[in-house]
């Protein structure tokens, strides 16, 4: 439930460094934004939750008076994880 938000399928963002990525949820609220990343299934190596922890990195900077925050949803077990920065 996003209530009043915008919310952006597969958004391009550019890092520091100019480099695209995209992410399959952007959702912004008044003072929040959402980074969500589907998955199809998880992994153990933390390379998932990194990526996410960048994702969010480069929308706080987009975004300095917006709380960010992030999850990873696994689609194969219906199961979200939320990310801390």
């Amino acid at each position: 439930e996003c209530g009043e938000a915008q919310v952006f399928t597969e958004k391009e963002i550019v890092d520091a460094k100019g480099h695209l990525k995209r992410l399959d949820r952007l959702i912004l609220k008044d003072n929040e934004a959402w980074i969500v990343d589907f998955k199809s299934s998880k992994e153990l190596n933390g390379e998932q939750s990194q990526q996410v922890r960048e994702y969010m990195t480069i929308v706080a900077a987009m975004y300095p008076r917006k709380k960010v925050k992030g999850w990873l949803v696994y689609l194969d077990k219906l199961e979200v994880q939320e990310i801390e920065m």
